[in-house]
Formats: structure tokens, C-alpha cells, sequence
């Protein structure tokens, strides 16, 4: 999408059609309940070129306090104006209350921005699943909510426009996006949607909607399951290798090569994961040390 495209239409929606286009994505299945289940789907415009454009605006303004203010000072050095005048004094406090009133819409400006760049970018998998899931479904006006073409926002697996974010980020770290788009995403679609498809013709269900697999909660979950499995066969696998080497050299090599190898393990994992995968570390610790004692105590006897 081109930057001028990222500008919107040329005349804005008129009000009606904003109305009608938000009633139309307004239901129990449609965008706003998507978008209140997965805040992740919940897709706005950022306005980085409008907030610009407005910094600029409130920079003259400091900048012609600022100027007001050196004036004063050179007039009070000069002693063109004596500051033990009353009308000195109101013009003074005059002149510091409306600096202060600029400096405050400035840093008002500067935090509602910084917070609008650092806001998350746009999951793939929810852009596809939830915003042009809904936008394109059969029946649906050419509107978005917003009153702008649903064309704006592309269609599935279309690169998403820089200048989009949503209410609440997705980590998208090496694990989640292998397990989504090469695990779930194919399971859901070749398993799962027959699945239901068949079982929606033996119940004789008529359904306007194509099913659309794993999704939401159960996706996640399905998701930091599989981290954490991912971690766990880390951790036995580790402990197998070691236990298995039968002189000390190769044990030290295999135990050097797993500590090596364990950080890099967890960089690719999400942070609810390695939270879990820390909690799973401490338990193999205790296992080792059972595992120990017991050998120990087998060999005496």
C-alpha cells in the first residue's frame, strides 16, 4: 500500500454511512465482538503523519512563548520596564501561566505519541482471522466501521500497513509462528474444518460462516502447551545425554554443550513460556538429585 493510499479516501464517509457501516460489523458474531474476545484483532490507524504535523504546530507555539519570554528578560536587563510595576508583574505572571500552558500541551503531545510508536504491531495471524475475516465475509457493505474502504485493509496474507496497531501486541517469537502456521493453522484447516463440516451435514446445521479452526483462547493455549513441551523434551533430553556418558570428560562436554545450548532455547521462546520453562528447570533439579541419591543407594545395596 502506497503512502497516499495510507491517507484515506479523498472526501471523508458522510456520517450516515459511517453509522450504517458500523451497525453493519455491530453483532454476537461480527467484528465487535471479535475484537472485544481478542483485543490482538482489534486494528487501528496509528496517524503518525497527523501527529507530526501536530507536534510542528505545538513547537511554534513554545517556540513564540519562548520568544515572548526573551523579549521580556532583555526589556527587565535593558531597564526599558521596571519590574516593581504592577502592570510588569501581571504581565509577567501572564506571560509564565501561558508558557506553562504551552509547555504543558507539548509534553501531553510528546507522551500521547511516544506511547503510539511503542504501541504493538499488528499480528498477521489476527489481521487474517479476525479484521479481514469479518470485513470480507459474504453479505457484508464494502464499508469498514470506520467509514473507510475495507479495501484499506488488504485482504488475507497481504502485507499489514505500517501505520496499524493494535490494543493488545501477540509475541511473535520462532516458536509460536513454526507451531501456528506450520502445526495448528494446516490441522485446523485439513482436520479440523471437515470435521465440523461433516458434523454440521449429519445434524443437518445450515451455517453461513466457513469454520475457521483453532482460534482465541484455545489457540493460545494450544500454543504455550506446545512451548512448554518443546522446553520439557529439552530438559530430558538433556538429562539423558549426560546420564548416558559413561566416563566424566564426555560427561563435562555433554553437560557444557547443554548449558551452552539452553539460553539460545530460550530466546526463541514467548515469555509466558520461559516463565514455565524456569518453574520446569527447578523441578528437573530436584528430579537429578532424586535420580542421584536413588542410583546411589541401589549401587550400595
Amino acid at each position: 500500500m502506497s503512502p497516499n493510499d495510507m491517507q484515506g479516501p479523498r472526501q471523508p464517509p458522510t456520517v450516515a454511512s459511517h453509522i450504517w457501516a458500523l451497525i453493519d460489523h455491530t453483532g454476537p458474531a461480527e467484528l465487535d465482538h471479535d475484537a472485544a474476545v481478542h483485543p490482538e484483532g482489534d486494528v487501528r490507524q496509528r496517524f503518525m503523519s497527523l501527529r507530526y504535523s501536530l507536534s510542528q504546530y505545538v513547537e511554534w507555539r513554545v517556540l513564540r512563548k519562548r520568544h515572548e519570554y526573551n523579549e521580556f528578560v532583555r526589556e527587565v536587563k535593558e531597564r526599558k520596564i521596571n519590574p516593581d510595576a504592577e502592570h510588569v508583574c501581571k504581565r509577567y505572571e501572564k506571560l509564565m501561566l501561558e508558557l506553562d500552558k504551552e509547555l504543558e500541551w507539548s509534553s501531553r503531545t510528546y507522551e500521547r505519541d511516544s506511547r503510539m510508536v511503542m504501541a504493538p504491531t499488528v499480528s498477521p495471524y489476527h489481521m487474517d482471522k479476525v479484521l479481514r475475516y469479518q470485513l470480507h465475509k459474504e453479505g457484508k457493505e464494502l464499508l469498514a466501521p470506520n467509514g473507510l474502504d475495507r479495501s484499506f485493509y488488504g485482504f488475507e496474507g497481504e502485507a499489514i500497513p505500517s501505520d496499524l496497531t493494535a490494543s493488545r501486541g501477540v509475541e511473535d517469537d520462532i516458536f509460536r509462528h513454526l507451531i501456528i502456521h506450520k502445526l495448528l493453522e494446516p490441522f485446523g484447516t485439513r482436520v479440523l474444518t471437515p470435521i465440523q463440516q461433516f458434523g454440521d451435514k449429519i445434524l443437518k446445521r445450515e451455517t453461513t460462516e466457513q469454520p475457521q479452526g483453532i482460534r482465541g483462547r484455545t489457540l493460545d493455549i494450544m500454543v504455550n502447551a506446545l512451548e512448554c513441551l518443546l522446553s520439557v523434551i529439552w530438559f530430558a533430553g538433556s538429562v539423558i545425554l549426560v546420564y548416558n556418558q559413561h566416563s566424566m570428560k564426555n560427561r563435562i562436554m555433554a553437560s557444557t554443550f547443554s548449558a551452552l545450548a539452553f539460553p539460545v532455547c530460550l530466546v526463541f521462546l514467548s515469555r509466558e513460556a520461559v516463565r514455565i520453562c524456569t518453574l520446569t528447570a527447578g523441578f528437573w533439579a530436584v528430579l537429578v538429585v532424586f535420580m542421584g541419591n536413588a542410583g546411589c543407594i541401589s549401587c550400595q545395596k
